[in-house]
Formats: structure tokens, sequence, C-alpha cells
């Protein structure tokens, strides 16, 4: 089981999220808490174009303020590419978590599966997909946030109830 699971899928469920991860991390007595990401194009457009700076009100942007900073992001530790699969973002998974233990960060945010139903992938593989990032983050020592944020689009929510991602 990951660390943070959340099923949801609209912006006030994002915000939603934000505010149960908060809770989460404001029990940890830890500060400053660093984390990485992986995901698709909603972590990748949580950078600025110079790549430098988390984009101002980007989902990281207000995780971090509703944390008061417990929970903090490295621009260089958010690894999203617009389209990816969870399939797609298993193979990147490993280079982040090289780079999050080497940047001595605390965990992985994953925003996970919104694209999976429309390239016909079926939950049955997309919850295996999320299960092994969770087992390889949990290998590395590393928290493991997952954010599956299915389904979008009334056509992928025959082919994927957000049910099937909570076990």
């Amino acid at each position: 089981m990951p660390d943070i699971i959340v099923d949801g899928g609209s912006a006030v469920g994002i915000r939603n999220q934000v505010n149960s991860n908060v809770s989460i991390l404001n029990s940890r007595s830890r500060q400053g808490m660093l984390l990485g990401a992986i995901g698709d194009s909603r972590v990748f457009q949580a950078v600025t174009d110079s790549g430098k700076a988390i984009a101002f009100r980007s989902w990281p942007y207000w995780f971090t303020a509703l944390s008061r900073g417990r929970a903090r992001f490295d621009p260089s530790l958010l690894s999203g590419l617009t389209g990816d699969t969870t399939a797609q973002c298993l193979v990147r998974l490993p280079a982040l978590i090289t780079s999050v233990l080497a940047a001595g960060g605390d965990g992985i945010v994953w925003l996970a599966g919104t694209n999976d139903p429309g390239n016909s992938i079926l939950p049955d593989v997309t919850a295996a997909n999320v299960q092994t990032g969770i087992d390889l983050i949990k290998a590395a020592g590393l928290l493991a946030f997952i954010i599956v944020e299915t389904p979008r689009g009334a056509a992928a929510a025959v082919l994927s109830p957000p049910s099937r991602f909570v076990t």
C-alpha cells in the first residue's frame, strides 16, 4: 500500500487531495520534506519555462503552501512528460528514484493513470503498474504519494472506474 493514495479528478478534487495529503505531512515531525514527482503534463506544467522554479499556483505550489513548508519540491526532481501513461512513467521512475535519493529526498509523488484509459490500457494493467511503482519507491526507502486522477471524460469513466485503484 502507498503511504498516501488519492482518487479524484476535478479541480476541486485536487485541492481536496492536497489538503488530505497535507494533513498526513503535518502529522510527521520532520520539517521540510523534499519530494520528487513523476507523471504526465500535470507534472511537466508545474515547472516554469526556465525550468528553475515551481510554477505559481501549480499543484506543487499549493502542496508546499498548504503544508506550511513541510513538503517542498525541487524543479529538477519533477519528471513529467505530456501524454505519459503509467507504463511510460515506470520506465523513468528508477532514474527519478536515484535523483531523489542523491538529493537527500524523502519521497515521490506520482500523478498516475489519467492517460491510460485514452490509450486503451485496461484498469487492471494501470493498477498493476501503479503497484509496481509503489513497490519500487518504497524499496528505495522513500515515501510513496500516489494521486490517481481517473477517469478523464465520459468514455474513460466506462473503462476505468476509480474504485479499481483503491484496494
